[in-house]
């Protein structure tokens, strides 16, 4: 039996925006440790951006650079940012 070996190709290295939906930092519950890792992963192979609208602390900025990722610190959208967003979602009239 003979096994054929896979071809080799180079992975393009992609520019990807990460928004998660609660604050990285601190790392102090499973799904913070998880989603940490699983973005400093990422950034050890892509670009990451990390765009977050509760910004961590000094020594937290320091982190996520030390682990390869460029964090962006968003203002926090109003209700009516939101309510327009959804209205386009659901296709609904936009007033």
């Amino acid at each position: 039996m003979t096994t054929r070996a896979r071809p080799t190709t180079a992975v393009r290295p992609m520019h990807l925006a990460l928004v998660p939906q609660k604050p990285v930092l601190p790392l102090d519950n499973g799904s913070k440790i998880r989603n940490f890792h699983l973005f400093r992963a990422l950034a050890a192979r892509h670009r990451v951006s990390l765009l977050m609208t509760e910004p961590p602390d000094d020594a937290g900025l320091e982190e996520l650079i030390a682990a390869g990722m460029d964090p962006i610190c968003l203002p926090k959208p109003g209700w009516r940012y939101l309510s327009y967003l959804g209205s386009l979602a659901r296709g609904a009239p936009v007033y």
